[in-house]
Protein backbone atom coordinates (compact mmCIF):
# COMPACT_ATOMS: atom_id res chain seq x y z
CA UNK A 1 0.00 0.00 0.00
CA UNK A 2 1.25 3.40 -0.75
CA UNK A 3 -0.40 6.93 0.13
CA UNK A 4 -3.71 6.83 0.64
CA UNK A 5 -3.78 3.20 0.68
CA UNK A 6 -7.30 3.03 0.59
CA UNK A 7 -8.85 2.01 3.85
CA UNK A 8 -11.72 3.36 4.96
CA UNK A 9 -12.52 5.30 8.44
CA UNK A 10 -15.37 3.00 9.22
CA UNK A 11 -16.42 1.86 12.46
CA UNK A 12 -14.84 2.44 15.77
CA UNK A 13 -11.17 3.68 16.49
CA UNK A 14 -10.23 -0.43 17.73
CA UNK A 15 -12.69 -1.82 14.74
CA UNK A 16 -9.63 0.43 12.71
CA UNK A 17 -6.66 -0.16 14.55
CA UNK A 18 -7.63 -4.16 13.95
CA UNK A 19 -7.69 -3.56 10.12
CA UNK A 20 -4.34 -1.45 10.30
CA UNK A 21 -3.06 -4.66 11.84
CA UNK A 22 -4.30 -7.34 9.67
CA UNK A 23 -3.43 -5.77 6.42
CA UNK A 24 -0.09 -5.40 7.91
CA UNK A 25 0.43 -8.52 8.60
CA UNK A 26 -0.88 -9.50 5.23
CA UNK A 27 1.09 -6.88 3.16
CA UNK A 28 4.19 -6.25 5.37
CA UNK A 29 5.09 -2.75 6.02
CA UNK A 30 5.08 -1.10 9.55
CA UNK A 31 2.10 0.02 11.65
CA UNK A 32 2.13 4.05 12.23
CA UNK A 33 -0.99 4.12 14.43
CA UNK A 34 -1.20 5.90 17.97
CA UNK A 35 1.96 4.84 20.32
CA UNK A 36 3.57 2.68 17.53
CA UNK A 37 4.97 5.51 15.18
CA UNK A 38 8.84 5.91 16.54
CA UNK A 39 9.56 9.66 18.18
CA UNK A 40 5.86 10.25 18.13
CA UNK A 41 5.33 11.19 21.79
CA UNK A 42 8.16 12.93 21.65
CA UNK A 43 7.28 15.49 18.62
CA UNK A 44 3.83 15.84 20.86
CA UNK A 45 6.08 17.80 23.75
CA UNK A 46 6.15 20.36 21.41
CA UNK A 47 2.99 21.48 21.77
CA UNK A 48 3.85 21.62 26.16
CA UNK A 49 7.28 23.02 25.40
CA UNK A 50 6.17 26.20 23.72
CA UNK A 51 3.56 27.53 26.08
CA UNK A 52 5.42 26.53 29.43
CA UNK A 53 8.82 29.24 27.35
CA UNK A 54 6.21 31.75 26.87
CA UNK A 55 4.94 31.90 30.23
CA UNK A 56 8.37 31.95 31.64
CA UNK A 57 8.63 28.84 32.64
CA UNK A 58 5.59 28.69 34.71
CA UNK A 59 2.39 26.64 33.79
CA UNK A 60 -1.39 27.61 33.10
CA UNK A 61 -3.58 26.55 36.20
CA UNK A 62 -5.63 23.95 34.06
CA UNK A 63 -5.05 23.10 29.90
CA UNK A 64 -7.80 21.63 27.73
CA UNK A 65 -6.20 19.56 25.12
CA UNK A 66 -7.95 17.92 22.14
CA UNK A 67 -7.14 14.78 21.59
CA UNK A 68 -8.10 11.69 19.59
CA UNK A 69 -5.63 8.51 20.60
CA UNK A 70 -3.91 9.98 23.67
CA UNK A 71 -0.71 10.43 21.99
CA UNK A 72 -0.76 14.19 23.01
CA UNK A 73 -1.84 13.88 26.43
CA UNK A 74 0.70 11.28 26.86
CA UNK A 75 3.30 13.52 25.45
CA UNK A 76 2.45 16.30 27.76
CA UNK A 77 2.63 14.60 30.57
CA UNK A 78 6.16 13.54 29.36
CA UNK A 79 7.21 17.01 29.13
CA UNK A 80 5.89 17.87 31.74
CA UNK A 81 7.80 15.73 34.13
CA UNK A 82 10.69 16.00 32.56
CA UNK A 83 10.56 19.86 32.82
CA UNK A 84 9.68 19.45 36.56
CA UNK A 85 12.82 16.89 37.00
CA UNK A 86 15.73 19.43 35.70
CA UNK A 87 13.83 22.28 37.93
CA UNK A 88 12.28 24.28 34.99
CA UNK A 89 9.08 23.97 36.52
CA UNK A 90 7.32 22.73 40.16
CA UNK A 91 4.39 21.07 39.58
CA UNK A 92 2.14 20.18 36.89
CA UNK A 93 -1.35 21.53 35.58
CA UNK A 94 -4.23 20.15 35.93
CA UNK A 95 -5.51 18.54 32.32
CA UNK A 96 -8.45 17.51 30.66
CA UNK A 97 -8.61 16.33 27.13
CA UNK A 98 -11.79 16.69 25.15
CA UNK A 99 -12.59 15.83 22.05
CA UNK A 100 -12.63 18.06 19.13
CA UNK A 101 -16.31 17.84 17.97
CA UNK A 102 -17.46 18.30 22.03
CA UNK A 103 -19.41 20.80 23.20
CA UNK A 104 -16.79 21.65 25.57
CA UNK A 105 -14.40 22.32 22.85
CA UNK A 106 -17.24 24.66 21.08
CA UNK A 107 -17.69 26.80 24.38
CA UNK A 108 -13.75 26.78 24.63
CA UNK A 109 -13.33 27.61 21.27
CA UNK A 110 -16.24 30.36 20.89
CA UNK A 111 -14.43 32.12 23.98
CA UNK A 112 -17.63 32.33 26.24
CA UNK A 113 -15.52 31.43 29.27
CA UNK A 114 -13.51 33.94 29.03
Amino acid sequence: MGQGGGLPAIGSFKARGLGVAEGREKVGGFDLSTLKALYRIESKKTMELEPAEQLGWRLPDVIFYPTGGGTGVIGMWKAFAELEAIGWISGQASASGCRAGHRLAAVLVSGALF
